[in-house]
């Protein structure tokens, strides 16, 4: 089960990046210094699972704890003893795979490679209930952009999944040739070295990707994230949902999140924030914030958005 809400989004434009450590994974991570909210992690490979709740590797790992905050879940994937390492990825597979995923999780070889450290080593692919589920997972969970070897990760280490299949659906064509480009690959993994704002790849992928899969709505540093109740502390930016109200509801916001017009502050800022405690709260908060919060969520109702 999956569900939207509203939250302050800090995660921005300056968000870097994190190269791929290994094939199986290690417990290592690559940190991108850029970005007011999020550093790179360590990505997965594309064709394997996540990691499990102790390393950062491919492979699902049987438990009960999982996530970033390394709290107790009721359940595992599925409803399953196995847990991969995030909690987002947990809550993503859960609501979009568990017709894959069961059956392989029934089976003694597909659930050997649930479990593998290096799957596509292990022959696990060939495997059709494993390769079944695979393709579900990837399509629908990316752990890495565009097939490639970098993803992104919020403060806690969580893949950004939502983001991740944004970008793969919008700018892969200027992603992937950034990302084999030495220079461009460099500015991916930090965004503030001095040779990226005159690099035409990085600024093609960048204004992509600022168009295509916003994390706020119209840089209001307030945005729609996706939950998954069933797993604690799940939530993933959902940019695409972002996208669709900066195009309908753009005046909405603003008149709520910046009602001086003054600009936002770059962290937190202050009418950001009463803005997003009344969209919470309307009937609690006071006039005129409570009549242009209710403008913005009857524009959001209204809209022709997923």
């Amino acid at each position: 089960m999956r569900s939207f809400k509203l939250a302050l989004v800090t995660v921005g434009a300056g968000l870097a990046l994190g190269a791929l450590v290994t094939a199986c994974g290690s417990d290592e991570t690559a940190d991108g210094s850029g970005g007011s909210g999020g550093a790179g992690a360590a990505g997965s490979n594309s064709s394997s699972g996540p990691g499990p709740a102790s390393a950062s590797s491919t492979a699902a790992s049987t438990g009960t704890t999982g996530g970033s905050g390394g709290g107790p879940v009721a359940e595992g994937v599925c409803g399953s003893e196995l847990v991969y390492q995030s909690q987002v990825v947990n809550g993503c597979v859960t609501a979009n795979c568990c017709t894959t995923f069961d059956p392989c999780v029934a089976d003694a070889d597909c659930s050997a490679c649930l479990e593998s450290q290096d799957p596509e080593a292990d022959g696990c692919m060939e495997n059709a209930l494993f390769a079944a589920f695979d393709t579900c997972r990837d399509d629908s969970c990316p752990l890495t952009i565009c097939g490639g070897e970098l993803s992104n990760t919020n403060q806690d280490g969580d893949p950004l999944l939502n983001f991740h299949a944004c970008l793969g659906a919008a700018c892969c064509d200027t992603f992937t040739p950034c990302e084999a480009d030495t220079e461009c690959n460099a500015c991916l993994i930090d965004p503030t070295l001095a040779l990226c704002a005159e690099n035409p790849l990085f600024t093609a992928f960048t204004t992509c990707r600022d168009a295509s899969c916003p994390f706020d709505i119209c840089e209001s540093q307030i945005g729609f994230v996706t939950t998954y109740p069933d797993f604690e502390d799940a939530q993933d930016p959902n940019p695409a949902l972002n996208k669709c109200l900066s195009d309908a509801c753009c005046d909405e916001i603003t008149a709520c999140a910046d009602p001086t017009g003054d600009g936002y502050v770059e962290m937190n800022d202050p009418e950001a924030a009463a803005c997003l405690a009344c969209l919470q709260e309307v009937a609690s908060c006071a006039a005129p914030l409570k009549t242009t919060a209710q403008a913005f969520l009857d524009c959001v109702a209204a809209a022709p958005c997923d």
